[in-house]
């Protein structure tokens, strides 16, 4: 069976006809089987996020990090969630988000930021019982 790799890079894909602009900035993370599976799980959940407009009902993801340090605090910002895949010998972990095509620079920017935080600040206790 071939081995996955992580390749990572830059790709930007026009799409003329979209008045959004959809974005990830991701991290190679460990499969299934790592070591590190549950970190990243417990990482993705701890980032949270969601969109602008949610069907989910009230209170739904408010509390987590990308909700109110990002979607709150800029209107502009359509859609910003964290995001893993684990597959079964590799994965990738990050912030996926969507804006206008004209806030797309500061959105990576911000979402960098936020990946940063989660790597350099201690976790609270609150943060991880929510």
């Amino acid at each position: 069976q071939p081995t996955a790799e992580y390749v990572g890079g830059d790709c930007r894909i026009p799409l003329p006809d979209s008045q959004m602009a959809y974005m990830a900035v991701v991290f190679e993370a460990c499969g299934w089987t790592g070591d590190d599976a549950v970190a990243t799980c417990v990482l993705q959940t701890l980032l949270g996020g969601g969109d602008s407009f949610s069907a989910g009902g009230p209170g739904k993801g408010m509390y987590t990090r990308l909700y109110q340090e990002v979607l709150a605090a800029h209107p502009w910002v359509e859609s910003c969630q964290g995001m893993s895949s684990l597959l079964a010998q590799s994965g990738v972990i990050g912030i996926q988000g969507c804006c206008e095509p004209t806030y797309a620079p500061t959105l990576v920017a911000l979402m960098l930021n936020q990946l940063l935080k989660v790597a350099v600040e201690r976790v609270s206790e609150a943060d991880l019982s929510r």
